[in-house]
C-alpha cells in the first residue's frame, strides 16, 4: 500500500502544536499509557502493531484532505482544505480556542480603512493571493495569529496614524472581516495504545476528519520525529528540545543549567533538551533530559563576572526547564525511512523500530539534483501556501538564478544567495529562478554578480550602474557563484487537489 500521512507542513518553523487536551507525559497525566505493552521500553521483543487502518486520512463533515500530486506520481497529504471558507487550512494551537484547523494563506495585518471613519478595515489587493477566501496575520504572540474572510472590492481607502482619518489611495483593496478562533474546526491529539515504544499521534477532529500527524515515544513520554544521531543513524528524538542555556541558570551560583523554548503550548511537557555552541552556528552538542519546569522570574545570569538575579528578557512566551543528565544516543529508538516518492523526486515515509511505516517526513528530495533536498514554492507568489494550487520544488538552500553573466555574449550565468549572520549553510550546490522556474547546478563560487544582463530586446548588454547604497546593516553579505549552463531543466512541480 501506499503511506501518504503527514504532518502538515509550515512556513519559517511553525511545525504543529499539541492541543490543550492533556497528554500521557504532562505532570497531570498517568505514566503508563497501556497497561499491556508487555516488554516495549524494556529491551525485549515486543509483536510489532499495525497501523494500517489509521495510515490513509479521513474526510470530516467539513474537512477534506488535500494532497500534494507532483507530475512525477508523488503524491502526499499537505493538509485540509475547510469546505465552509472553501480555502486551504493547517491544525495550529490557537489562543482562545486550542486546536483548529486555521487558514494557511499569509495575508496582512489589516491598517487601512474602507471608510472615511476608519471602522472598515480592508487590505490592500497586493497582499492578498490571487483567488483567497481567507487569509492569516500573525499577531502579538505566539498562538494569537488573526484571521480574515476577505469579503467586497473597494477603490477608495483610508487611513488613522494616531489622528484624524485621512484619505490614502485607490489602490485596490478588498473589506476584509475578522473570524474567532471558535468557527474553525476543532481537534484533539491522542497517542495510540499498543506494544511499539513508537507509536502514531492521532488527530481526530470534532467533524469526524481524521490523520496520523506524529509520533509518541512511550518510554520518554513525549513527541517525537526522526533525525540523524552522531553517527548518522535515525533515532526518535524528542520533537521540541528545548536548547540548553549558555546564559542563564536555576540557582545564584550560575551552576545549575536551564533550557527554554519558545512558543511551547502549555498542555506539552518535552522530556529531552539539546546543547549546542553559541551562536551563531548552534553546533550541536549532546542531549539532557529535562526535569522540572521553572517560573522565568526566579533565574540567574552570568554578567561581568558574577551571577545575578535576572528575568527573561524579550518575549514572554519563552518556557524554562531544569537541565539534568547527558543523555546517549542509544536511550533513543532507532528509525529507518522508506521511499515513497516517484520517477523524479524522493519523498520519506518514517518507519517504526518495530517496522511498520506510518509518518511522512513531508521532506522531498530532487533525483535530477543530486537528491538536494527542495521545498514547494508557489511560482507566482513565492508562498510555500497559496490559493493557486500550483507549486515548484525549488532546492533549499539554493542561490537565486538571476539574469546576470560573466561574458559580454551572456553565456557565463552568475547566481546570488544572501546568507545571514545567523545561519552557517553549507555552500550552494543548486539555483533556482522564480521567473523562469528552472534550477542549474552551481560550478563554484565567483567574486561577484554578472556584469552583463539581457534588456528588452533579450540583447546581452553591460548592468546598468546602480547608485550607492548602505551596506545592510552588517546583518549578512552576499554569496555569489557560477551556473553550470549545461544543467539547466525546469523545476519538479505538483498541483495540490483536494480530495
Amino acid at each position: 500500500m501506499t503511506y501518504t500521512l503527514v504532518r502538515p507542513f509550515f512556513p519559517l518553523a511553525l511545525l504543529l502544536p499539541l492541543a490543550c487536551t492533556q497528554l500521557p507525559g504532562s505532570d497531570e497525566s498517568s505514566s503508563d499509557t497501556d497497561p499491556t505493552a508487555g516488554t516495549a521500553g524494556t529491551g525485549g521483543p515486543v509483536e510489532p502493531d499495525q497501523w494500517d487502518d489509521l495510515v490513509e486520512p479521513v474526510a470530516g463533515s467539513r474537512l477534506r484532505p488535500r494532497f500534494r500530486v507532483a507530475d512525477d506520481g508523488t503524491r502526499a497529504q499537505v493538509g485540509w482544505h475547510d469546505t465552509m471558507f472553501d480555502a486551504p487550512c493547517e491544525f495550529r494551537e490557537t489562543s482562545s480556542a486550542g486546536l483548529r484547523c486555521v487558514p494557511s494563506t499569509y495575508g496582512d495585518d489589516p491598517w487601512l480603512y474602507a471608510d472615511p471613519n476608519c471602522s472598515e478595515p480592508v487590505i490592500q489587493d497586493i497582499w492578498i493571493p490571487e483567488g483567497a477566501t481567507v487569509v492569516y496575520a500573525h499577531g502579538d504572540s505566539c498562538f494569537d495569529s488573526h484571521y480574515f474572510e476577505v469579503g467586497e472590492p473597494v477603490g477608495e481607502i483610508y487611513y488613522a496614524a494616531n489622528g484624524p482619518c485621512e484619505f490614502f489611495s485607490n489602490d485596490p483593496s478588498h473589506r476584509v472581516y475578522a473570524i474567532p478562533h471558535d468557527q474553525f474546526v476543532g481537534a484533539t491529539l491522542t497517542p495510540q495504545n499498543g506494544n511499539s515504544r513508537i507509536v502514531p499521534l492521532l488527530l481526530e477532529a470534532d467533524d469526524g476528519s481524521r490523520q496520523i500527524v506524529g509520533a509518541w515515544d512511550r518510554e520518554h513520554e513525549e513527541e517525537v520525529e526522526p533525525a540523524p544521531d552522531a553517527a548518522s543513524q535515525l533515532r526518535w528524538f524528542g520533537r521540541r528540545e528545548p536548547r540548553v542555556s549558555t546564559y542563564y541558570y536555576a540557582d545564584a551560583s550560575c551552576t545549575e543549567r536551564v533550557a527554554l523554548a519558545e512558543c511551547v503550548p502549555g498542555s506539552e511537557q518535552p522530556r529531552t533538551a539539546r546543547e549546542t555552541e553559541p551562536a551563531p552556528c548552534l553546533e550541536f552538542i549532546g542531549r539532557h533530559e529535562l526535569l522540572e519546569e521553572l517560573g522565568g522570574d526566579g533565574l540567574y545570569a552570568l554578567r561581568d563576572g558574577g551571577c545575578e538575579p535576572s528575568g527573561l528578557s524579550g518575549s514572554s512566551s519563552a518556557r524554562v526547564w531544569r537541565v539534568g543528565t547527558p543523555l546517549d544516543d542509544a536511550a533513543f529508538a532507532e528509525a529507518t525511512a522508506q521511499n515513497d516518492g516517484g520517477a523524479r523526486l524522493r519523498h520519506d515515509v518514517f518507519v517504526s523500530p518495530e517496522g511498520e511505516p506510518f509518518l511522512s517526513s513531508m521532506r522531498f528530495y530532487d533525483l535530477l539534483m543530486a537528491e538536494t533536498a527542495c521545498s514547494w514554492r508557489d511560482p507566482a507568489d513565492y508562498l510555500a501556501e497559496a490559493p493557486s494550487g500550483s507549486f515548484d520544488c525549488f532546492p533549499q538552500d539554493g542561490a537565486y538564478l538571476d539574469d546576470r553573466y560573466l561574458d559580454a555574449d551572456c553565456v557565463e550565468q552568475t547566481a546570488s544567495r544572501f546568507v545571514s549572520e545567523e545561519s552557517c549553510p553549507p555552500p550552494a550546490q543548486f539555483s533556482y529562478s522564480y521567473v523562469t522556474r528552472m534550477v542549474a547546478a552551481l560550478t563554484g563560487p565567483t567574486g561577484g554578480p554578472g556584469s552583463y544582463t539581457h534588456d528588452d530586446q533579450d540583447d546581452c548588454v553591460p548592468v546598468e550602474p546602480e547608485g550607492d547604497s548602505e551596506d545592510g546593516g552588517g546583518f549578512g553579505e552576499e554569496e555569489y557563484y557560477l551556473v553550470d549552463g549545461d544543467s539547466m531543466i525546469e523545476a519538479a512541480h505538483a498541483v495540490d487537489v483536494v480530495e
